[in-house]
């Protein structure tokens, strides 16, 4: 069992998110606005900061947010007043159970520490656990890791001892960040695919957690080790997209993968130049001899590297780099993805090319350009696994070994 708990407050604990949408509503009619769905989006889970941001890059610098939230939350305490804050299902229950086994008990939220102790009180949460972490006195608000890092660091407990109950993809991203086990259980907004994978579990409500914990004991690694395995070996070179866009969060899986990459005595030499644009796509393609792939790829990544960095001698940034890449390629494969490597150094020339439309530093040297899609039709991988290029103990004791 975990040693603490840290639950987000609005849409995982209370049902708040839903019932705060007539504020925004209402406020939106006193100000003659018209709020965008991806705005509305964007705004959960984040703090007011984060939102008056949001709203001054929709309605332009001069948009007096403080204003707008001053109507906004009189209409929802008002409604909150009337008519109370209801409890998510199952909520009670976990408390009780997570009481019971000793573990800590967290919230933490994005709201300001007035709203956060209004809302417990007014729900009848309040000291109901060990400590209320608030996003405001918080460095960067989600997804930005701080605020579990500080949640941790008020309960006593390094980030492997903690479990994350999140409803919003900002929120399980920064558990995520911090180095947290996470569980995603969805309020209004639906996470994408690559959001999802970033969850130890996703679950439809708080009843099913205590099932969950009761069942793993212990929360399972990422993933079976059959599915570790099937990205491994059902991974192949893709060179034909249909074009649909791969989505910002797929690419920021695909390059954690690469970053997570071995690196000789931690130099991790790698840079990456990544875009989604279908002039530069065509660029890049016209500047690789072997570069078909990206007249329909969705996406690139060129791998490059600072070669100095490299330890003791300047050859071990290929070898650092080489794993980066292989570990994109299999991300790519593990999102249901293609992708494949489009070779450029130690080609002089291409490096040149390379450097010269992306104006890219000295400093820098291409190594590859990585093309990533959804592929335009279903393939077979081939089983390439041969005994014959595997030699137990030394080499001189293989039958039939015929390399010299």
């Amino acid at each position: 069992m975990f040693r603490a708990v840290l639950l987000d407050m609005d849409g995982l604990m209370l049902d708040t998110e839903r019932r705060s949408l007539g504020g925004w509503a209402h406020a939106a009619e006193v100000f003659g606005l018209s709020l965008p769905t991806d705005l509305m989006e964007a705004v959960v889970g984040a703090n007011q900061r984060r939102m008056a941001t949001l709203m001054e890059e929709v309605f332009g610098p001069g948009f007096d947010f403080a204003a707008f939230a001053q109507v906004r939350d009189a209409y929802t305490w008002e409604d909150y007043r009337r008519n109370g804050i209801p409890l998510k299902k199952g909520l009670p229950e976990l408390l009780d159970y997570l009481e019971e086994k000793g573990s800590l008990r967290a919230v933490v939220t994005s709201s300001h520490r007035e709203r956060a102790d209004r809302c417990l009180e007014l729900s009848g949460l309040t000291g109901r656990f060990d400590a209320v972490v608030c996003g405001d006195g918080i460095p960067r608000p989600k997804p930005a890791p701080d605020i579990y890092q500080k949640a941790a660091e008020i309960l006593g407990c390094r980030a492997h001892e903690c479990l994350v109950l999140e409803d919003s993809p900002v929120g399980l991203t920064a558990a995520r960040r911090a180095g947290m086990r996470a569980l995603l259980i969805p309020d209004l907004i639906q996470p994408s695919r690559p959001i999802e994978l970033l969850a130890d579990a996703r679950l439809d409500s708080l009843e099913q957690v205590i099932p969950f914990l009761e069942a793993c004991r212990e929360l399972p690694d990422r993933g079976p080790a059959d599915q570790v395995l099937r990205a491994l070996l059902r991974r192949r070179s893709v060179r034909a997209f249909t074009g649909e866009s791969v989505g910002p969060d797929a690419l920021e899986l695909i390059l954690r993968a690469g970053m997570a990459a071995p690196s000789a005595r931690d130099t991790r030499p790698w840079r990456f130049v990544v875009t989604e644009r279908r002039p530069l796509l065509e660029q890049l393609r016209a500047a690789l001899p072997h570069g078909g792939a990206l007249e329909t790829a969705a996406a690139a990544v060129v791998l490059c590297a600072r070669p100095e960095g490299a330890v003791g001698r300047d050859d071990y940034w290929e070898q650092d780099c080489g794993a980066a890449a292989e570990n994109m390629l299999l991300a790519a494969s593990a999102l249901g993805l293609g992708g494949v490597w489009l070779g450029v150094w130690p080609r002089r020339e291409r490096c040149a090319a390379l450097a010269d439309l992306l104006d890219l530093p000295e400093a820098l040297t291409p190594f590859c350009v990585l093309a990533f899609g959804h592929p335009a039709e279903d393939g077979v991988s081939r089983d390439r696994y041969d005994p014959g290029l595997v030699c137990w103990d030394r080499w001189g004791l293989c039958e039939g070994g015929s390399d010299t």
